[in-house]
């Protein structure tokens, strides 16, 4: 089940919104790794679901979309 696709009644019950825009800010906002289709379909996994991207909320940071290259050690 991991590595399987939601569907998108899963997708609209896990970010609580049929619309696609809100469910990629909920997606951005949680750490959820996710690709947006050519006809705007956002499309995510269970893995991706089950573990995202670790977010360091004491320092107020939020995920955004691209590379962090100054995240990058030296």
């Amino acid at each position: 089940m991991s590595d399987r696709f939601l569907t998108d009644d899963e997708l609209a019950e896990a970010t609580g919104s049929p619309q696609k825009s809100l469910q990629k800010e909920v997606l951005s906002m949680n750490g959820i790794f996710f690709i947006e289709r050519r006809d705007g379909v956002i499309k995510t996994t269970w893995y991706h679901i089950n573990h995202p991207i670790r977010i360091d909320a004491s320092a107020g940071n939020q995920p955004t979309q691209g590379m962090n290259f100054d995240a990058i050690e030296r």
